[in-house]
């Protein structure tokens, strides 16, 4: 004896276990990729989003100097995160990243 489903149902079916089966797998999530751009970069993307920017290529240097902004070095590169770069100019405060001691000797570990 054979019993035969209709295609709507059997479809119904399908598409119902799919779904119990995707709830029971683990969510992958990835984490954010930075933004890395070094500074001409950085400020060439901010002139594309704000052609009237009154920020410069020296208050940007600015900040890094005075470790508002920490810089990363890959290679001869030196990267800042565009995303804190943003949320400094935004807030007037400094974003996230360890600040950098400038002209204090460093222990070296």
């Amino acid at each position: 004896m054979q019993i035969t489903i209709p295609d709507a149902v059997f479809n119904q079916l399908v598409l119902a276990a799919k779904e119990q089966i995707m709830e029971e797998l683990p969510q992958c999530t990835y984490p954010k990729i930075p933004r890395m751009r070094t500074v001409p970069e950085a400020m060439k993307q901010i002139r594309e989003e704000d052609p009237n920017t009154c920020v410069t290529l020296t208050s940007i240097q600015d900040a890094i100097r005075k470790g508002h902004l920490t810089v990363v070095e890959v290679g001869n590169k030196k990267l800042i995160n565009y995303d804190h770069l943003i949320k400094l100019l935004s807030s007037g405060q400094q974003a996230e990243g360890e600040p950098v001691e400038r002209g204090k000797i460093r222990k070296i570990v």
